[in-house]
């Protein structure tokens, strides 16, 4: 299917149907090559493929052993999602693979991240999983003569909410009778048990909640029940796919 046009669309269809699989435009391809597609859109400054729904997919694609869905970009984003009712962008990925995403992730599976290493190789490394949203600082201060006071970094006290409780875990760096912490709104003060008077140094780690969400502590959740399963492919009247994929 080739479209051209140098002021509008190049190929536009359109169906009014109420199947949720019928499709404005269906292309078919057999050729079994990198390059060959089954619609193919390009362009120099604006969008290669645009697809519209007010209620199903803006674009369906499909592919027994290549790439479902491939887009290419030179200068611009590679991939750019919008919000249809507020003409916000809600997803963007550049060239580079850099993702910006305006909602939540969600993911079943364990996230994980590549880790360069000093010998050269690659390793992967585990995000942490907590029961409830937390933010966290970490930092090192001096105890002298048993007493220390730490105030609260103020781009990070910025970041947590004021009204709940936060925890700080310590380190000591020597010998001491233990160390406990009094807590205020914008710092700690840290002593020895006893009234000890050690000077030494300590690390600190504070875990806070934080000042921008509400997400209850280990909440059930419905997120994966949205998702399709068993769809169906989409059928073009002029070349069926193969029976394995009805």
């Amino acid at each position: 299917m080739l479209g051209t046009s140098s002021t509008s669309f190049g190929v536009k269809g359109q169906t009014n149907s109420s199947d949720a699989y019928t499709a404005g435009v269906v292309g078919v391809d057999n050729a079994n090559e990198y390059e060959s597609a089954g619609v193919r859109g390009e362009s120099e400054a604006g969008t290669g493929v645009l697809g519209f729904t007010s209620s199903g997919a803006g674009v369906y694609a499909e592919s027994e052993s290549g790439a479902g869905l491939q887009a290419v970009s030179y200068n611009g984003p590679v991939l750019i999602g919008t919000n249809g009712n507020s003409d916000d962008d809600v997803v963007s990925v550049d060239t580079s693979g850099n993702e910006i995403l305006a909602g939540t992730l969600t993911q079943s599976g364990q996230p994980e991240s590549r880790m360069a290493t000093s010998n050269g190789k690659n390793v992967t490394a585990y995000g942490d999983r907590t029961s409830r949203p937390t933010v966290e600082d970490f930092g090192e201060a001096q105890l002298l003569n048993g007493r220390a006071y730490v105030a609260l970094d103020a781009a990070f006290a910025s970041t947590i909410d004021q009204r709940a409780k936060y925890m700080v875990f310590l380190t000591p760096q020597g010998d001491s009778r233990g160390l406990y912490v009094v807590p205020s709104d914008r710092g700690f003060t840290v002593r020895e048990n006893n009234g000890g008077h050690s000077s030494l140094t300590f690390d600190y780690r504070i875990v806070a909640k934080p000042f921008d969400t509400n997400g209850a502590r280990l909440a059930p959740t419905t997120a994966f029940s949205g998702l399709a399963r068993g769809r169906k492919s989409v059928e073009p009247l002029a070349r069926p796919l193969p029976p394995a994929h009805r």
